[in-house]
């Protein structure tokens, strides 16, 4: 998995690595990675599209992991990375650090009251509007007598 703010730099991304992982895999130790192609639109197309990788932004990776847990019927344990340098060290750092602040929340359940909390105010935004309103006119007419 290879995250960034979009899916674009997220794929300019890992040009960095992505070739000679491939050329090494393929011509090297002769892995089952023929069917990927020799270019690296061939290549990354494969990957995504066999199940391999998942390369994009954080809101991808949790519609991506929420397939997983949907269809593994709840029953994921862990979730393990695989490096294989795709990326360079600053954007594999970087990508590591969107999974922890936006992914990791998700499927640990830590961001659970703060969504409860925004659903709550987007149902109760217009009352609580009205009423701060009527306070201020309240506050204002009592400040001028």
């Amino acid at each position: 998995m290879h995250l960034a703010e979009t899916r674009e730099q997220a794929i300019e991304d890992v040009r960095f690595g992505l070739d000679e992982y491939f050329t090494y895999s393929q011509d090297t130790l002769s892995v089952g990675t023929k069917a990927a192609g020799r270019t690296f639109d061939s290549r990354l197309e494969w990957v995504i599209e066999s199940g391999h990788a998942f390369i994009g932004t954080p809101a991808g990776a949790i519609a991506k992991l929420e397939e997983v847990v949907e269809a593994s019927g709840g029953d994921v344990g862990a979730f393990a990375f695989w490096s294989q340098e795709w990326a360079s060290p600053e954007a594999t750092r970087h990508s590591y650090e969107l999974f922890a602040r936006h992914v990791m929340p998700v499927f640990q359940g830590t961001t659970r009251r703060l969504d409860l909390a925004r659903e709550w105010l987007q149902d109760n935004n217009q009352r609580l509007l009205e009423r701060s309103r009527a306070d201020a006119a309240r506050w204002r007419e009592r400040a001028e007598t």
